[in-house]
């Protein structure tokens, strides 16, 4: 009777516990494998979504920038030479070309434009270039590049705002042999509310990989580096 019983119960984890244990592990890691596949899908998804609204939006400050690029009255404004206040402030009040493209297209934050004429004064929208923004690295890159666009996240010594995503290229004016850098802020609020709706964290960086938009606040800022993407509680103040 005890050679059945062991018989049988060796026979019954050799016929039925073991292949079941088997077919067990071997569905537990398809479905889980499929649960992975299916997450990085919706993922994939995502980021297809979220790159083609962004795209429309970047797109509008691109066809803004090249219309800058060939604006001849633009050119003949910020490589005049005044006498006085007076002069620049009458050559300068009938150009509204930047505040009517900021009027027309929400995805438009700001523009200005830098150049190196101290015989202009600065306003919001032409600035006379000082020591301090000639030597911002995002400045230096946009001449380095000579004509081609950047995305940075642009901070100079006047506005001090660190968290926009900003267009910038360099303008030549050959005829002056001068050029000035060129900087269209995209507006915040059209970029948080694409991200906003992502299931996933989601993030926008320029080119350091410093986040300019992310659906996680707290993140706004950072250099992407230095985020764990670990979720933690409290982390959308943070």
């Amino acid at each position: 009777d005890l050679r059945l019983r062991t018989k049988l119960t060796a026979s019954f984890i050799l016929v039925v516990l073991i292949p079941v244990l088997i077919t067990g592990a071997v569905r537990t890691e398809e479905v889980r494998q499929m649960a992975i596949d299916d997450a990085v899908a919706e993922a994939n998804d995502n980021v297809l979504r979220v790159k083609q609204r962004s795209a429309e939006v970047l797109d509008v400050a691109i066809d803004v920038s090249f219309r800058i690029l060939f604006d001849d009255r633009l050119e003949q404004l910020v490589n005049g030479q005044y006498e006085s206040t007076y002069d620049y402030v009458t050559a300068f009040r009938p150009y509204q070309a930047f505040t009517e493209y900021s009027r027309y297209y929400s995805e438009i934050d700001e523009i200005r434009f830098y150049i190196d004429n101290p015989t202009m004064i600065n306003n919001w929208s032409i600035v006379h270039v000082d020591s301090a923004t000639a030597e911002l690295d995002w400045f230096h890159q946009a001449e380095k590049r000579e004509g081609l666009i950047g995305w940075h996240r642009v901070v100079d010594a006047q506005r001090k705002i660190a968290s926009r995503l900003s267009l910038v290229r360099r303008v030549d004016f050959p005829a002056y042999s001068s050029y000035g850098i060129l900087t269209i802020d995209i507006n915040s609020a059209e970029l948080n509310t694409i991200l906003a709706q992502e299931t996933f964290e989601t993030m926008i960086v320029d080119e350091n990989n410093i986040i300019v938009a992310a659906n996680r606040t707290g993140r706004i800022g950072r250099e992407l580096g230095e985020i764990d993407m670990r979720p933690r509680h409290g982390d959308e103040e943070g």
